[in-house]
């Protein structure tokens, strides 16, 4: 999370170098930072029948809170992406383009995304046998999966306003996402603890077997403010 703080600081020092403050009829570069609420959906039948059967308990999916720092051109937008909730993490880079005109009233942007997606269930082992540098840690399970995926972003040009003027002007903008989200690669789940704190932060862990995979195919859909400059 601080390094995600860094980037966005940083990005916000060169905002001069930007041009226009609006997504319609944008010529130069914009650069937008968008905070908002999200929430991920996943067929993950086979792991919560696991979690029944031997824990009584169903893994729930609750909002998560999203980041989003973009750089939008006149027809095409890249980016970085971080989700963060209970039980899901995701983070990905994005580049894509425009699917509507320049005087649209929804600026639509198709992106392909490549990320890693994280999911930490309230689950503690119970047929787990703790190795000698994990006796007396707090253990957590984790699952780790690179995906790809594709997002339509959408503002809401009718309800964008800017104030200032010229190189000082500050945009404000709205809209909203559905993010498909497809996992190819090999999926696995660890049980570990963390070592240092912050930025420091190292999950020491363990491949652990046995535990149902979760699905391979996601979808997640938010709303989102953005300011932009």
């Amino acid at each position: 999370m601080r390094r995600i703080v860094i980037i966005v600081l940083l990005l916000m020092l060169f905002r001069n170098s930007f041009g226009q403050v609006n997504l319609n009829d944008t010529e130069d570069h914009l650069l937008v930072f968008s905070i908002g609420a999200e929430k991920t959906f996943m067929n993950n039948t086979a792991f919560n029948n696991w979690t029944e059967t031997n824990y009584n308990k169903k893994i729930n999916d609750f909002a998560a809170l999203s980041i989003d720092i973009n750089i939008i051109r006149r027809w095409y937008d890249f980016g970085l992406y971080l989700g963060v909730g209970y039980p899901y993490e995701a983070a990905s880079l994005y580049w894509g383009r425009r699917l509507t005109g320049l005087k649209s009233k929804i600026s639509s942007y198709l992106n392909v995304k490549v990320g890693e997606l994280v999911a930490f269930p309230d689950v503690a082992l119970i047929d787990y046998t703790p190795t000698a540098n994990q006796a007396g840690k707090q253990l957590q399970l984790r699952y780790y999966s690179a995906y790809i995926g594709l997002s339509e972003k959408n503002y809401l040009n009718k309800l964008s306003f800017r104030t200032g003027k010229g190189k000082k002007a500050v945009s404000y903008n709205s809209g909203f996402y559905v993010d498909f989200g497809y996992e190819p690669w090999a999926r696995d789940w660890q049980y570990g603890y963390f070592k240092g704190s912050g930025k420091y932060a190292q999950f020491i862990s363990n491949p652990v077997y046995g535990i149902p995979a979760l699905n391979k195919v996601f979808f997640t859909t938010g709303i989102f403010i953005g300011i932009g400059n």
